[in-house]
């Protein structure tokens, strides 16, 4: 039955049970950003009965392993640090050497199974997450160490829901990690998520008797009163990055009241109009959504997949403004913008004629090669994404094209005449804005 733990983070929580735990890896797994690069209880291509772990995101050279816990807290430290974050941390280390040893694995999707090999996974930046979906703590380490000393990120369920509903790309998922995990490295960090009125004298006895002190540590010595949310708002109030006073080398140990921070964030005014801004990076959104719906786009939903969301707001403002261009409906028009971006170009284009998609497809190919000459040819390797629009659709058609090197001399002769053909590049508007995180 569903247990309301009041006071905590994220409202009412349900103590999952079972197969609730598996069914909760499959949300992750379909939000649209994991997707395509979340896979639920890979198996071992040798050892096919044995799970690697309950949920491992391969993006690129990242790599998340999961282990999903469900165990009933009871009130009882000692068994929560057994049968959660040892036996989570104990999974995720048996996958981390299996993948080294055999770095494949098989899936089963949509009924039927496909083999997922990671190429080069010795070379991965390996994350490590323990999640609890049980009842939340009112004391844990935030960070905690396999046998290896590998790091491991330990969250609750509201924690959790909370960072990937906040920092809902990849990459800024990536960058949360990383950075929290480096600003923990050195310490034996204690989180205390609860409301005062949760920490009672028998609550605070049993921590005195039960938590693991850990006093022979080497690592030196921080609590926080708040939860995973308070210090998320620390980090992001801090351009995405922790507050000096956190990350200081003295002194050896330090207690921060960060309780109510989140909810004083989200009740920031600057705070609620980025997200409002926030609300305008839908297209993108609908467009990744759209690439990733075909497997034959897996480069071009990679590169795409790079986009943080303060990035799509950059770009959604560009592509609005082009598609709110007054554009002539004229059969030979075509209406061009282009914006570099760190991984890649993107160009928008708009047809102001209807074309069929065989034709469509090959100007298209010839515009890429024209900004590929005429903007980033002295850039060795290149990608150029060109997404095109007509008085039919917004989203006509959409490419992207890798270049190496350099055109052979016709080629480059076939630009030189196009471009006086068709009068490009030669009385351009560059348009420069600057857009802060925070929207005034």
């Amino acid at each position: 039955m569903p247990v309301n733990f009041a006071g905590m983070p994220g409202g009412q929580q349900t103590q999952l049970k079972g197969s609730e735990a598996e069914k909760y890896a499959h949300e992750l797994a379909s939000r649209k950003y994991f997707s395509r690069w979340c896979h639920v209880n890979p198996l071992p291509v040798d050892e096919p009965n044995h799970e690697l772990c309950d949920l491992l995101i391969a993006w690129g050279e990242i790599v998340i392993i999961f282990s999903i816990k469900n165990y009933a807290f009871k009130g009882n430290y000692v068994r929560h640090q057994r049968k959660t974050v040892e036996k989570g941390i104990e999974q995720i280390s048996g996958a981390h050497r299996k993948l080294l040893r055999t770095p494949s694995f098989t899936v089963v999707e949509q009924g039927a199974r496909r083999t997922v090999t990671l190429p080069d996974y010795a070379q991965c930046k390996v994350l490590r997450v323990v999640l609890n979906l049980g009842e939340p703590v009112l004391f844990y380490y935030a960070i905690e160490r396999d046998q290896a000393g590998n790091l491991v990120h330990i969250f609750d369920r509201s924690a959790f829901d909370g960072i990937v509903n906040e920092l809902d790309t990849i990459p800024e998922l990536v960058d949360y990690l990383t950075k929290r995990q480096e600003w923990m490295s050195d310490k034996e960090f204690t989180l205390s998520p609860g409301k005062n009125a949760l920490y009672t004298p028998a609550v605070n006895a049993q921590f005195q008797t039960q938590f693991p002190k850990r006093e022979d540590s080497p690592h030196r010595r921080f609590s926080c009163t708040g939860h995973e949310l308070d210090l998320l708002s620390a980090f992001l109030r801090n351009n995405r990055n922790w507050p000096a006073d956190f990350v200081s080398p003295f002194p050896k140990g330090m207690v921060i009241d960060y309780d109510g921070e989140w909810d004083r964030l989200c009740a920031d005014p600057k705070f609620i109009k980025r997200k409002e801004a926030d609300g305008f990076t839908s297209l993108v959104d609908a467009l990744i959504t759209e690439i990733l719906g075909k497997p034959e786009n897996e480069r071009m939903a990679f590169e795409l997949s790079y986009l943080t969301r303060f990035d799509r707001r950059q770009l959604a403002q560009s592509l609005f403004g082009f598609l709110a261009s007054e554009h002539p409906t004229n059969e030979n028009y075509i209406g061009r913008r282009f914006m570099s971006l760190a991984r890649y170009d993107m160009v928008f284009v708009h047809f102001g004629g209807v074309h069929d998609d065989d034709s469509m497809r090959d100007v298209l190919g010839l515009i890429c090669d024209m900004y590929r000459y005429h903007k980033v040819y002295d850039k060795d390797s290149r990608l150029i994404m060109i997404l095109a629009s007509d008085r039919t659709s917004v989203l006509r058609q959409y490419a992207m094209l890798g270049y190496e090197g350099r055109f052979p001399a016709e080629h480059e002769l076939k630009m030189e005449r196009l471009k006086k053909q068709w009068g490009w590049f030669t009385n351009e508007r560059v348009a420069a804005t600057t857009q802060n995180e925070y929207p005034d």
